[in-house]
């Protein structure tokens, strides 16, 4: 459990002596070291770990005519739980799950007399994540129990020969016992099982359970949809855990069921009964898991008598003791086979495949049609968490179907077997190949479509061809008698061939910018495109016509590619701090909220990054001090996050926001926690001017915040910052798009105007300048929300 104790770190400076107003930064995705946030080479950590620290200069320079004791500036760099050390890195092989979890905060919002939609948008949800969890326990199951167990390390020989890592198969326990291989082979599915929930258990005293030390502690709550301004939201440890055990047991099952049901075809007459026990068994044990997985009071963060009480004890001893007597069968209960007479793959694990594939089309069916039913017209949120869960199907079976075609051609020849569906079509296979399903063939031609036309859409948006428009700009910068020189530049001068070229580069930032809120139109097809051909192709080739083998071989190795790019990027990151920044990028938003729909994505930093931003701000607020929150960036959603959460101390904090994704991004895709956010985070604060909010043209999410509210002050800022040079010689200033805000002089000039309204000086004034171009008129507007109301009173 980690605890926020002492309000410095021993031997640090003292953080808030003397000062009459922090000036406090806030990072966004990619984890900005301190050294950058600060201007500073050797920053002092005063309060937080290396994962997540407060940080301040070791010699505050002067600036701004600001007293550095009076004024100190001080950095939270919480880019270590997403992108600190190497091993995050391996994060990326997690983001299936990842997705999964994202798509179950993605339902739209309803009123209080629809909340039992939400609930059942978040049941189905919880359902498919699960079943998502069965996809990857089957997925290694048949890569283990069939390509390399059965047929490489007990049917072909020469396969086991030539791979030494095979060799203990040869003679003494194993010699014509298939089954006995199989059950051998059964342990890695449930080796991946134990990493998956082993990483998540290490994570929980790193990000689950942060403690403030000598602070009451909220209730924990016994609603399973909580507000995300509820003080308990950001305590998922008890959920969390009791999902991941849910779905630990859900996996045993799983592997229990698919061994059994190998078992039952080759099983002698007097092991019968005790095969089908485990069959049956292992199956309604898997229907009651998903049961209580989708139950509401599996995500609730009190202790629940039914999932916590004697039944958990009872999954346990139910799932092992299934899945051993699965063993037992498989090894005392089949007699030896001939290999020469045996099946050339394993016929039971078609069954299992085939309810799993219906089951998921089901369900994932019910959710299309509540979805498109319910959700906003014109939207993303009509298919948002379809869309989600989706492409992590589509993740898992890629890397299922490109791993097992890649593995067959490993071992020897791999063929296709046109049986299946069910136990009556026996394989087609000759002797000596290696089987492997057809509908590999069907998900590598259809995910190898889908990265082909998804490919091509971007690189027709992102075309260099394309005519831009640079009628933003020179509205900006070019002179003109109806363009004056904006304050704090000097007069423009004419411009010629190099600056119109310059003006088209940068416009291009415009209209890439303006392809943002297209994206998850275009992804939404695109998947839903994939979708439809897959169910379109497998039984087109179940009715005998079969793919051009050249389209076939092609798809193979795209597909393959998939798998072998995962591992290449994860050896790039462990070696690149880069790197890892990007993939750490990445998972700030798929990571920001609990893990209450997948317990196996990857840990959620908001856990620990939240509470200790809280309690961070009211520590420097406190005794009438004064905070300005400068946050950008991914920063913006920690900080509105946790001034919704912890609303102490509103009147002595001040917000400056830019690049922020609260509206394009959040409120856009999950309305139902972040829906009418700015007036929500708005409504706290005591006075007016209290929150100001930049944004450019060149920012891909920069755009205003709301196009029609006056909670918040507008300001939009020159990007590239000048036109000219600042001294003849030096190069054109660079357009700072999304990710270096905290180095225009605009940004600078509204936290000196915010630290001193806090400090009470009545002579400050704004740096406030007209700007007949400040709109974003030709970006969609954010989906309406009814989750809350503007408040009243409110204004610049």
């Amino acid at each position: 459990m980690v605890q926020a104790s002492d309000p410095y770190v021993k031997g640090a400076p003292p953080s808030r002596e003397g000062a009459r107003v922090t000036e406090l930064i806030v990072h966004g995705v990619g984890g900005a070291p301190p050294t950058d946030l600060l201007d500073d080479f050797h920053p002092e950590r005063v309060s937080g770990d290396r994962h997540a620290g407060f940080y301040r200069p070791k010699e505050p320079p002067e600036r701004d005519g600001l007293d550095p004791e009076q004024y100190p500036r001080e950095a939270f760099a919480w880019g270590g739980l997403t992108s600190g050390d190497s091993s995050r890195a391996l994060w990326f092989l997690l983001l299936p799950f990842a997705l999964m979890n994202a798509s179950g905060w993605m339902h739209p919002p309803g009123p209080d007399s629809e909340r039992p939609y939400a609930a059942r948008s978040k049941i189905v949800l919880r359902l498919l994540a699960a079943l998502g969890t069965v996809m990857a326990v089957v997925m290694f199951a048949h890569l283990a129990m069939d390509l390399v167990g059965y047929q490489c390390g007990w049917r072909y020989e020469a396969c086991r020969d030539t791979h030494w890592w095979l060799s203990w198969l040869d003679g003494g326990f194993f010699v014509d016992h298939p089954a006995r291989v199989i059950a051998a082979a059964s342990l890695v599915p449930l080796g991946g099982l134990t990493l998956f929930w082993g990483a998540g258990w290490l994570s929980v005293t790193r990000f689950e359970e942060y403690v403030v030390r000598g602070k009451p502690q909220p209730e924990l709550s016994r609603d399973p949809d909580l507000p995300l301004d509820h003080n308990s939201f950001w305590r998922g440890a008890k959920p969390v855990r009791r999902l991941r055990r849910l779905h630990f047991q859900l996996g045993v099952a799983t592997t229990a069921v698919t061994l059994a049901t190998t078992a039952a075809l080759l099983t002698a007459a007097g092991w019968s009964l005790w095969v089908h026990l485990a069959v049956w068994g292992s199956a309604a044990l898997v229907i009651g898991l998903l049961g209580l997985i989708a139950h509401p009071s599996s995500t609730v963060s009190a202790a629940h008598a039914v999932q916590d009480g004697a039944l958990r004890l009872w999954a346990w001893v139910a799932a092992w003791a299934l899945y051993a007597l699965a063993v037992g069968v498989s090894i005392w209960g089949i007699a030896a086979r001939d290999r020469e007479d045996s099946t050339p793959r394993l016929d039971g694990l078609i069954p299992v495949e085939t309810l799993l594939t219906g089951t998921q089309v089901l369900v994932g069916f019910v959710l299309f049609l509540w979805l498109w039913r319910r959700g906003t017209r014109g939207s993303f949120l009509r298919l948002g968490p379809f869309v989600a869960q989706l492409l992590g199907w589509f993740m898992l079976i890629s890397l299922w179907a490109g791993s097992g075609i890649r593995l067959a051609d490993w071992f020897g020849d791999g063929v296709a077997d046109t049986s299946r569906f069910w136990f009556s079509q026996e394989a087609t296979c000759a002797m000596g190949e290696f089987c492997y399903p057809i509908w590999f063939e069907d998900a590598a031609v259809a995910f190898a479509g889908v990265l082909i036309v998804g490919a091509l859409l971007v690189a027709w948006t992102l075309r260099p061809w394309a005519r831009v428009d640079t009628s933003l700009l020179e509205a900006d910068f070019k002179p003109s008698a109806d363009n004056p020189t904006p304050p704090g530049l000097d007069p423009p001068r004419p411009w010629d061939e190099g600056d119109e070229a310059r003006a088209r580069s940068i416009a291009k930032l415009y209209a890439h910018s303006r392809l943002a809120t297209k994206a998850d139109g275009v992804m939404t097809g695109v998947l839903v495109i994939g979708v439809a051909a897959f169910l379109v192709i497998s039984p087109i080739q179940a009715g005998g016509w079969r793919f051009w083998s050249w389209l076939v071989t092609g798809s193979g190795w795209l597909v393959a590619f998939v798998p072998i790019g995962v591992v290449l990027l994860v050896r790039i990151a462990l070696r690149n701090p880069s790197a890892r920044r990007g993939i750490g990028g990445v998972f700030d938003v798929l990571t920001f909220f609990p893990r209450r729909t997948h317990p196996f994505a990857p840990p959620c930093y908001g856990e620990r990054a939240v509470p200790q931003l809280a309690w961070r701000l009211g520590w420097l607020a406190e005794d009438d001090r004064g905070v300005v929150v400068r946050a950008h960036s991914q920063g913006t959603a920690l900080t509105a996050a946790t001034l919704l959460a912890d609303g102490t101390q509103r009147e002595r904090v001040a917000l400056m926001t830019y690049g922020s994704p609260l509206v394009m991004l959040y409120q856009r895709h999950f309305p139902a926690y972040f829906g009418a956010i700015v007036a929500r985070t708005a409504a706290g604060f005591t006075s007016e001017r209290s929150w100001v909010h930049l944004h450019a043209h060149t920012d891909v999410l920069g755009c205003r915040l709301e196009p029609e509210s006056n909670l918040v002050v507008q300001h939009r800022v020159l990007d590239p910052h000048r036109w000219d040079p600042t001294q003849d010689g030096d190069p054109a200033p660079s357009p700072l798009a999304h990710s270096t805000y905290h180095t225009h002089p605009d940004a600078d000039a509204w936290a000196h105007h915010l630290m001193l309204r806090l400090a009470g000086d009545p002579t400050t004034e704004p740096p406030v300048r007209d700007d007949p171009n400040d709109t974003c008129d030709d970006r969609p507007a954010p989906p309406p929300s009814t989750s809350a109301e503007p408040p009243t009173g409110a204004g610049v």
